[in-house]
């Protein structure tokens, strides 16, 4: 893929991958990206991208995407560790080479692709409008990820998306190969210290080749995909941790 890089980044989810800084930041606080300079989304931009939500309001049945994912199988999904991880035991990390997520979080998480609202109604039909909403059966992520190293994880659905104009899988790299040129950001989250955005947002950023990367972290960056973000950027706002 010449010239682009669909690097997707999902907010909450794929974002330290792509903002590698991240590791910089002190301990104390709490960093919550935001699109700057982005633009929606159209049903079919990104068929790729999975909304991870959860109940908001249940007396109205109103999700709120908390994290996103990619999809890679029509049950198989591609997301961050972090947003599934609930302070694993130290005991099941040591005994495999992973960690599955909680039953009780997995089983009130549902996936939803086409549909390109943070909050949306939950619909059991696939349409249009709603998009396709699938129950979770596991979440498995490595026993080694440790925020935010190794912040990965498959998800597994119990009945599979089916393909179409608007959902579909991400093109998967046959190789490691130094990106250059651009890198698609899409995702839903903060796009200003105090207001979220209610649809699914994109931008475009540069990217850095990787011995550039290695110069300014002073580390050996090769699991991480830097980008410069000098029109359209993924900033990051610090809130002090009480």
């Amino acid at each position: 893929m010449s010239g682009t890089c669909r690097c997707l980044l999902i907010f909450f989810c794929f974002l330290q991958i792509c903002l590698p800084q991240m590791l910089e930041e002190p301990k104390n606080f709490d960093i919550v990206p935001r699109v700057v300079n982005g633009w929606p989304a159209k049903k079919g931009d990104v068929p790729y991208q999975i909304a991870f939500k959860s109940l908001r309001y249940r007396y109205k049945r109103i999700y709120m995407t908390f994290c996103g994912g990619v999809i890679i199988a029509p049950n198989k999904l591609v997301t961050a560790a972090h947003c599934f991880d609930e302070k694993t035991s130290p005991c099941r990390k040591f005994w495999g080479k992973s960690v599955k997520a909680s039953k009780k979080l997995v089983a009130r998480t549902y996936a939803v692709a086409g549909n390109l609202y943070n909050l949306a109604v939950f619909s059991s039909k696939d349409t249009f409008e709603d998009g396709q909403w699938r129950r979770l059966r596991e979440v498995i992520y490595p026993r080694v990820y440790d925020f935010p190293k190794f912040d990965i994880a498959v998800a597994f659905t119990i009945n599979p998306f089916h393909y179409d104009a608007y959902v579909g899988p991400i093109p998967i790299a046959s190789r490691y190969r130094d990106y250059v040129g651009k890198c698609l950001v899409s995702g839903y989250g903060r796009i200003s210290k105090k207001e979220t955005s209610e649809y699914l947002i994109l931008a475009h950023l540069d990217l850095i080749p990787r011995r550039q990367c290695n110069a300014i972290h002073h580390r050996n960056m090769q699991h991480y995909v830097c980008t410069s973000g000098r029109i359209s950027d993924v900033q990051k706002v610090r809130t002090a941790i009480k």
